[in-house]
């Protein structure tokens, strides 16, 4: 099993609830929570935060957040309610023939496919 870095939330809630001294072991052992399955997840930058709030998708990143403390590597439906379908290049195709391409490129940006 890998380690998860603690949060700074979780560090606020173990001053809050007393038990930060051990987490400070926990996390002087072992570098942080030892994860008990093998997926990963990377936090968001403040850069992520920005365009989240800049782009208005800043409510579903801060589910993800909650959920997950970050971005997980594996696209997997039990840990989230959706799953995001890459775009296939005849869609591409289709969205440039039929004058749509701008709006394609704007739903991409924002959710990464369907």
């Amino acid at each position: 099993p890998g380690v998860e870095p603690f949060t700074a939330q979780e560090w606020g809630w173990s001053i809050r609830d007393g038990y930060f001294g051990d987490m400070v072991m926990q996390s002087l052992r072992h570098g942080g929570l030892l994860s008990v399955d093998d997926i990963s997840v990377t936090p968001f930058t403040p850069q992520e935060w920005w365009w989240a709030l800049r782009d208005g998708y800043l409510p579903e990143m801060l589910s993800q957040f909650s959920k997950n403390g970050g971005l997980t590597a594996v696209a997997d439906a039990s840990l989230d309610d959706t799953f995001i379908s890459p775009f296939t290049p005849e869609e591409w195709q289709m969205a440039v023939k039929d004058g749509y391409v701008s709006d394609m490129i704007s739903h991409y940006m924002r959710h990464g496919g369907l």
